[in-house]
């Protein structure tokens, strides 16, 4: 029995001297630390950039590049009211092409971007349709060509030599009706664009036409063109203007159609206001010309850049002056009057 009891007793001191030493293995627990306040900025709460999406990588990359090329050089997709456009045109039925006039007409109103990536092979058409013999065609050719102008703007540039030389020219072979139509034609065509394009594309070759009626619609369409633009900004603007602006003016005011002069006429009657005229049109017109402008000039009586008159200064007075046959009233009346502006010494 006695031998039992040292046997526990054992036992238990011998548990307790194990967790006497576990005790002492494990570490006393750190004090908790403080928190420490960071500094907030702005661009904390700035959001993270988009992360860029993984490039993918075509199985066959060598069969993608040719089929890519493959299809640059294919010819743009056409719409099918476009290409019904096209086949009513090409027919020889003239409803057929008032019909297909009338599609690509609305479609520069509606589909802008579609007629731009067709333009020249409309432009061929269009123009085609403008030279012919059919008056009706021509008309709905015409109005196409307008409404082109309008809506397309300085898409219609390219070429654009050839469709004032498709209205001009049919403008000396056609009525009346058909002549109000090309007028409102190139009139919405300068409306369009600027002076300066116009100008840099005109088909000077029209001014020098057999047909009067031609030179007649081309000298006023090259009138207003300049008139827009300014005799004096021509005369400062780049020598390719001036090239091409000045020698025309030297050949209409020789035209010798009435109608056509006159035109040239005007322009120089402008141009001949600014005091550098006669220097720089030397520069651009050739000697035989210039001789014939300086005798029109002077010669003729076109009239130079004057001081503005006074409101007593009026024809009324001068022919007064010259019709008085009474020496007493006209002397009387050079009183009143200052003898330096009557050439009175």
């Amino acid at each position: 029995m006695r031998k039992l009891m040292n046997f526990k007793v054992k036992g238990i001191q011998n548990r307790s001297r194990a967790g006497n030493i576990r005790l002492k293995l494990t570490k006393d627990p750190m004090p908790p630390c403080k928190e420490s306040r960071a500094s907030i900025t702005a661009g904390d709460f700035k959001p993270s950039p988009p992360k860029e999406p993984p490039k993918r990588t075509a199985s066959h990359p060598k069969f993608h590049k040719i089929k890519m090329l493959e299809q640059s050089s294919q010819p743009p997709p056409r719409n099918d009211s476009l290409s019904q456009a096209f086949k009513l045109v090409s027919s020889d039925d003239g409803r057929q092409k008032i019909e297909g006039l009338n599609i690509i007409q609305k479609l520069s109103v509606t589909k802008p971007q579609l007629l731009n990536s067709n333009l020249k092979d409309i432009k061929v058409a269009v123009n085609k349709e403008v030279s012919g013999i059919r008056l009706d065609v021509s008309l709905a050719a015409i109005n196409c060509v307008k409404s082109l102008f309008s809506q397309l703007k300085s898409s219609m540039l390219d070429d654009l030599d050839e469709c004032l030389m498709g209205l001009l020219l049919k403008a000396g072979k056609s009525t009346s009706t058909i002549m109000r139509k090309v007028d409102k034609a190139l009139s919405t065509a300068l409306e369009s664009l600027t002076p300066e394009c116009v100008l840099a594309n005109f088909p000077t070759i029209a001014l020098t036409n057999t047909n009067s009626a031609v030179r007649e619609c081309a000298a006023k369409f090259f009138r207003l063109s300049v008139e827009q633009m300014g005799a004096s900004h021509i005369l400062w603007s780049a020598w390719e203007i001036k090239k091409k602006v000045l020698p025309v003016i030297s050949t209409l005011v020789e035209d010798p159609i009435p109608e056509v002069r006159q035109h040239g006429l005007i322009l120089l009657k402008n141009f001949r206001k600014h005091p550098s005229f006669l220097d720089i049109m030397v520069k651009y017109v050739s000697p035989e010309n210039m001789a014939a402008l300086r005798k029109i000039i002077f010669e003729e009586g076109v009239p130079k850049k004057t001081a503005p008159k006074e409101p007593w200064q009026s024809e009324a007075v001068w022919q007064l002056l010259n019709l008085s046959e009474n020496l007493s009233e006209m002397s009387s009346f050079r009183d009143e009057i200052p003898g330096s502006l009557c050439g009175w010494s």
